[in-house]
Order: C-alpha cells, then sequence, then structure tokens
C-alpha cells in the first residue's frame, strides 16, 4: 500500500512511544508512516486523539508539530507566499526558500522552517509562525495503484478521525509521477484542520513518496500557494 504516511493519525499503531504535544492540541504516539509504496506500510505512526490509521500502513500524522509558543494563524507575512513568477523549478529553491535534500528527495521550503527528522524516511516542516506544516515521508518501493490505496485506507480513516469530512480522493496531474490527491477536513483539539495527502510514484527509479500537506482549514486559500511552491520543487533522487 501507499506508504502510510501522511493520511491520517494512526489507528492500532505503536505501543510503547514518546507521546509529544502538537501546536493543534493533539497527542501523538510514535511516528506517522506514509508515503506511497511499502516502506511506511508496515511502519508504527503516530497515534493522535481521536486515532485513525494512515493511508499505506497503519496510521498517519494527522497532527502538527510541536512549537515553542502558539500564534494566530490569521498572522501571516506575505513573504511566505511565492508569487507566480518566483515558482520553484524542479529541484530548485525560489526566493524566500531554502533547499533540503533527504538522501531519497530535495525540496525547497520557505526560509524559517523549522525541521524535524522523525524516522529514516520521514521528515516534518514546520512554519514556526502558524499551524502549516508539511511532512514527507517516502523512498520505499510502490505498491499498487495510489488512487486505490488512497481510497482503501480512507474507510478505515474516515472512522476514526472526529469531524471527518471527506473532500476527494483523485488522481493528480504532477509532472511525469504516478499521482493522488486525498483531501479532507477533521477536528482537532485546537480546531478544524484541512489536508491534503498526495501520493507520488516516481516509476522511473521504482520509488514511492507521500506530501501530507496540513493547515487550519480557514487558512486553506492563503496557504495553497505556498504548498504548490513546494510541490513543484519536489525531486525525487535515485
Amino acid at each position: 500500500m501507499l506508504l502510510a504516511v501522511v493520511a491520517v493519525l494512526a489507528a492500532a499503531v505503536v505501543a510503547a512511544a514518546v507521546l509529544d504535544r502538537r501546536s493543534d492540541g493533539t497527542t501523538l504516539t510514535g511516528v506517522p508512516t506514509a508515503a506511497p509504496g511499502s516502506v511506511g506500510a508496515e511502519t508504527p505512526a503516530p497515534v493522535v486523539e481521536p486515532t485513525a490509521p494512515a493511508p499505506g500502513g497503519q496510521g498517519d500524522p494527522a497532527a502538527p508539530p510541536a512549537r515553542d509558543e502558539d500564534v494566530r494563524d490569521g498572522d501571516k507575512e506575505d513573504e511566505d507566499q511565492p508569487k507566480e513568477d518566483e515558482a520553484a523549478g524542479v529541484g530548485e529553491a525560489p526566493e524566500g526558500f531554502r533547499l533540503h535534500e533527504d538522501p531519497g528527495y530535495r525540496v525547497a521550503v520557505p526560509a524559517g522552517w523549522t525541521v524535524e527528522q522523525e524516522s529514516e524516511s520521514r521528515t516534518t516542516f514546520q512554519d514556526p509562525t502558524s499551524a502549516r506544516y508539511l511532512l514527507v515521508e517516502g523512498g520505499g518501493e510502490p505498491a499498487g495503484d495510489p488512487v486505490a490505496d488512497w481510497e482503501q485506507q480512507e474507510k478505515s480513516v474516515s472512522k476514526r478521525l472526529a469531524g471527518y469530512e471527506l473532500i476527494g480522493i483523485e488522481r493528480a496531474e504532477y509532472r511525469d509521477f504516478e499521482a493522488a490527491d486525498w483531501q479532507f477536513r477533521w477536528d482537532a483539539d485546537a480546531g478544524r484542520l484541512r489536508v491534503l495527502n498526495r501520493a507520488v510514484v516516481d516509476t522511473g527509479i521504482n520509488r514511492a513518496y507521500a506530501l501530507y500537506w496540513s493547515v487550519p482549514d480557514e487558512d486553506w486559500d492563503a496557504a495553497l500557494p505556498v504548498f504548490e511552491g513546494i510541490a513543484g520543487s519536489f525531486e525525487p533522487l535515485g
């Protein structure tokens, strides 16, 4: 199944894991699994309350990473927003972004965002001024159609997340990758969140990834250009 990374809070996940208080007030146990492919499928993922399994595996990261202090989600500055003529090229960082490279991929994220390596295959990028965050997981071998995998995982997730609302699961036009977008809303302790979980399969190098984008529901439109800039720069590495 698609790497269980970013999908939704883990269901029956890790038993013994470090509890972590996230910025949305939820508590995670363990680390979320994600990304299309086998890598995350058997890896324990974080369990958030309410818990729910993540795509491709046994859990997912539906809660934002911890922040040192709370900030109002509306207090965003324009410099975080990539201008249309500044869109990131593949493997490049536009103005206001910086390039991050992991063994399996490189991606541009807004300058100033924090980086947390949660596992060998999972990295979280957090906006320190809001509840926006991106979780990237992957590098495993793909296992099946990304749309079918998301649809299968959604059956379980929909029963476990408070206030879960499916927006849609559909094939995504994303360069020359096989890709699928799973969008949904759910109620975290600190408010309603909107998630875009993108499964990415690079058939050229036979690797699968997931890009899990989570923001407060009311911040969706303002934050979308940031995700588009990030996604435009994402480059799997063989």
